[in-house]
């Protein structure tokens, strides 16, 4: 451009020498003059020509320069990093993002090595990609985590191209990287939000708008008992089992199409047709526009929670009847107790075989059957517990069945486990409960068939299987054949006074129930019309040894000294002074706690004393056993104590020795127990009749 603009102030001095020249010279000028104009002429379009040249020039070199100074402000603020390297991977050239997404000032990346940047063990990541980019020719991409400051996380996408010389050498690589962090960020969210709902313990369910099944999570397969396959495409009403009314699922679609949330409960069918009940929330799920697209039903089972609820109220039900229970069983013990104690107060003097002895054996018998039937009331009693002692289950089980089916139709088949764990529990409340059930099993044949009973060592590993802590259990089973229990009823077999028996008192099947639960162990019955019906009985196992056989009943007490016996009943006072004096004590009594406090008081501070005292447990009104105990310790720590009491499920008599007392007789005793008794604490010998 320089060249041009000589030439054309070159061609300006020529032409206006050469006008001057032809001012002034004649008009009769030679012809060569003429060319001369001619060329002055030429010289003026040419000029003319380079200025629009020059023009377009500059106008273009602007166009240039405006290009270039926006490539290097798009470059610079580009909303990715720009970075060059040389074949050493030396940075030598970055854009601002690149100073940003690396954490370092621009005059330290330059001449830096782009490896320093790369999480330890992704460098040969970025060699591979590099070598296929220069080799080919051909743009690589990979992706990359970042060291940064702070270890925080930082992924980036890197484009990678080379540039080559002729001789395609590389002479640089350009990189282009790009902030992926928050993309890795949700597709680990993705991850875990997937992993979540293939491992979530509730059934989690996904349909399209028409209702049909898009998705299912392994927990609805494990429950349903259907695979994902047969599911997939089908409405979940194929789980309807006919229980829950179409109102149900009217409310339901009404609810979600409007764009609620619904809550509530299906009763429904497995593929095996097991029935089972389950908590549904369905909610819409809606797009960026707020349409719905799909439905979200999240369900959780809760048979067994329906199942403890009702466990929960049956047991309610049998405390609310406690206080009425244990208070006619505190009298008819009374009763029985006055019975029984004279009775075997008047044998113990007949002794002979006539007409009178065995009318007596025969009320001893019917106060034996008599007691029985207060137990079943005492087990309803508030803070009852068993009287535990390491038993033989199997052992009792055959002895029980054979017992009660003695001269029934129905036989009975044992499967009872040879290495079968010990359990404690309360023989004769164990008795009771297993009587009851036979009995039922055994009513439920009229025409007879095959009871089945087995035993087995169970564990319980599954919180969610059972209504009882996790650990070792003996569970047994009673199998009939009969008409079975139908399923309306099947729910109320253990409520109090509840019997589907013409004859039935409704105490039989809640007094087992309660007899388990007692021993901390849990029972449920199984039936099918027609087909019979299974009681299952888990009972928890103990690691004590197997308790001595007791000592013989029937045995003799002679002695001499001073018994005081506390009783609010004066029949129980009259007979427990036969008894004792006929084994040569002198017995004083005493109405309530305070009187017997203040007898003993007296009597020890006297050359008198108390070889033993006698307290009942409970007396209405007035201060029993347990508040008396310790103002008796209190004058003598010594002191012989007996607690007696009708209540055999008592805490204080399971535990007695933790309120200070030294034995246990329960009411209604014998004179045989008495004398038990009293060859245990006062140290006579035991003769056996």
């Amino acid at each position: 451009m320089q060249t041009d603009q000589k030439t054309i102030d070159r061609f300006e001095q020529l032409r206006q020498q050469a006008e001057d020249f032809i001012k002034k010279q004649p008009d009769d000028v030679p012809e060569s003059f003429g060319n001369i104009i001619d060329l002055v002429h030429e010289l003026n379009i040419h000029q003319t020509e380079l200025k629009i040249q020059n023009e377009e020039l500059q106008r273009a070199q602007n166009e240039l320069l405006e290009l270039k100074q926006e490539y290097e402000s798009l470059y610079e603020f580009a909303p990715c990093a720009y970075i060059t390297i040389n074949p050493n991977v030396i940075i030598t050239r970055a854009n601002l993002f690149a100073v940003k997404i690396l954490e370092k000032d621009r005059k330290y990346l330059i001449h830096s090595t782009f490896n320093r940047f790369i999480a330890p063990g992704w460098e040969d990541t970025f060699l591979t990609a590099r070598q296929i980019a220069g080799q080919t020719g051909n743009k690589q991409s990979v992706e990359l985590p970042l060291k940064r400051k702070n270890d925080t996380p930082a992924w980036v996408r890197v484009e990678i191209e080379a540039d080559c010389d002729e001789n395609q050498a590389v002479i640089q690589w350009r990189l282009v990287l790009i902030d992926i962090t928050e993309r890795k960020r949700m597709d680990e969210e993705l991850i875990m939000l997937s992993t979540a709902i293939k491992q979530s313990p509730v059934s989690i369910v996904i349909t399209g708008l028409d209702g049909n099944i898009q998705y299912v999570n392994p927990k609805f397969c494990r429950l349903t008992g259907y695979s994902e396959n047969e599911v997939l495409g089908k409405n979940p009403r194929i789980l309807q089992s006919g229980r829950t009314s179409e109102q149900v699922y009217k409310n339901l679609w009404k609810t979600i199409l409007s764009g609620n949330k619904w809550r509530g409960e299906f009763q429904n069918k497995k593929k095996n047709g097991a029935l089972y009940c389950e908590e549904a929330v369905i909610s819409p799920i809606k797009n960026k526009e707020g349409h719905i697209t799909h439905f979200l039903g999240v369900k959780e089972d809760i048979t067994e929670r329906k199942k403890m609820a009702h466990q929960l109220q049956q047991i309610q039900k049998i405390e609310a009847i406690g206080t009425l229970a244990g208070g006619i069983a505190h009298d008819f013990n009374n009763m029985l107790g006055i019975i029984a104690g004279n009775v075997s107060y008047v044998l113990n003097i007949l002794k002979n075989e006539d007409d009178i002895t065995e009318s007596l054996l025969d009320v001893q018998e019917s106060v034996k059957q008599g007691a029985n039937l207060t137990r079943q009331l005492i087990t309803f009693a508030k803070g009852g517990a068993p009287i535990k002692k390491v038993i033989e289950l199997n052992a009792l089980i055959k002895d029980t069945a054979k017992l009660v089916l003695r001269g029934s139709n129905a036989i009975c088949k044992f499967n009872l486990d040879e290495n079968l764990w010990r359990i404690e529990a309360d023989e004769d409340q164990l008795n009771q409960a297993l009587t009851n059930l036979i009995i039922n099993s055994d009513q439920a044949m009229p025409e007879g068939g095959t009871i089945q009973i087995d035993t087995e060592n169970k564990n319980i590993d599954d919180v969610d299987s059972f209504l009882l802590p996790l650990g070792p259990y003996v569970s047994i089973k009673i199998i009939d054949q009969g008409i079975g229990i139908p399923e309306k009823h099947l729910s109320k077999i253990f409520d109090p006074f509840f019997s589907m028996k013409q004859k039935g008192s409704g105490l039989g099947l809640s007094t087992t129930f309660s007899i388990i639960k007692k021993h901390n162990g849990h029972i449920w019955a199984e039936s099918t019309i027609g087909t019979g019906t299974t009681f299952t009985i888990y009972l928890p196992v103990t690691d004590k040894t197997l308790s001595q056989p007791e000592r013989p009943d029937k045995i003799d007490h002679k002695g001499q000294g001073k018994i005081l016996v506390m009783d609010d009943q004066e029949d129980i006072l009259k007979m427990a002074q036969r008894i004792l004096s006929g084994m040569g004590y002198e017995t004083v009594f005493a109405k309530d706690g305070a009187q017997a406090i203040e007898i003993y008081r007296k009597a020890y501070q006297s050359s008198n004393k108390f070889d033993l005292v006698v307290l009942d447990l409970t007396i209405p009104g007035g201060m029993g056993g347990v508040k008396t105990i310790p103002e008796l310790l209190k004058i003598n720590p010594n002191a012989n104590v007996v607690v007696s009491s009708g209540y055999s499920n008592d805490p204080v008599i399971s535990d007695y020795q933790a309120y200070g007392f030294c034995s246990v007789l329960e009411k209604p005793y014998s004179i045989d127990q008495v004398a038990a008794l009293l060859n245990k604490i006062l140290g006579e010998k035991t003769e056996p009749k």
